[in-house]
């Protein structure tokens, strides 16, 4: 029985002026929070961020893969992100209830 794909490992640099490097890493997470509640759908309930120096670690589960790459995507369009470490698993969507249409 084949499971589909269980873990999406991606990492990207990104390099941004000396000025936007030193912004504090509550400033980010603060904007990450805000990339997490805009217009994923459904709305994640269980990623979760850890930033370091400018590093973006995220984890969770999501249902399909363009919900990571757009997390993975605004979070690396945030000022003072250096890097981001996709480690979002996925998990398929559940089925409906027996007789119940999606």
């Amino acid at each position: 029985m084949s499971r589909g794909v269980r873990v999406v490992v991606d990492a990207i640099e990104i390099e941004r002026p000396d000025e936007e490097k030193r912004r504090d890493d509550t400033d980010i997470a603060r904007d990450v929070l805000r990339v997490f509640d805009s217009g994923i759908s459904p709305p994640p309930s269980d990623l979760r961020a850890e930033i370091r120096a400018g590093v973006v670690t995220l984890r969770g589960t999501l249902e399909r893969r363009s919900q990571c790459l757009a997390v993975e995507a605004g979070v690396g369009e945030i000022a003072g992100v250096r890097m981001v470490s996709n480690l979002i698993g996925l998990v398929p969507a559940a089925d409906p209830a027996p007789g119940r249409s999606p």
